[in-house]
């Protein structure tokens, strides 16, 4: 069975370069300030999906640890928060760069905007 002995650092709170208010000289600085989580994955197979759907599980768990900063009331601080959790999972997702887990993860993000475009829509 094949193992992957590497950690990955989950890019969280990286919400300033999603809305693009971080220029290209402020850029080292601020990646500074991201918080990070280490998630490891050694002890997975991620040709298997229980593996790979464990891997998943710790990533998204990682996400809403360290986007739980965005936690106000404030419908504006919400979308934040959501939008920090995309970025970090998305983020972690392609850094593992594994097709199983590539593939769950946009399975879940495929099914996620679906139901949000079947919310938007008014019945007839």
């Amino acid at each position: 069975m094949y193992r992957i002995a590497r950690t990955i650092p989950t890019l969280l709170g990286a919400i300033s370069f999603a809305f693009g208010f971080v220029n290209t000289a402020h850029a080292a600085a601020v990646d500074d300030a991201i918080p990070r989580e280490r998630v490891t994955y050694s002890d997975l197979n991620l040709d298997d999906a229980t593996g790979a759907a464990t891997l998943y599980r710790r990533i998204r768990e990682a996400a809403y640890h360290v986007c739980s900063s965005y936690s106000a009331d404030d419908p504006f601080v919400q979308i934040l928060r959501r939008s920090c959790i995309a970025h970090a999972i998305g983020a972690a997702v392609e850094t593992v760069n594994h097709p199983k887990l590539t593939a769950l993860h946009g399975a879940r993000t495929d099914r996620r905007a679906l139901a949000a475009s079947n919310r938007a829509v008014p019945s007839l």
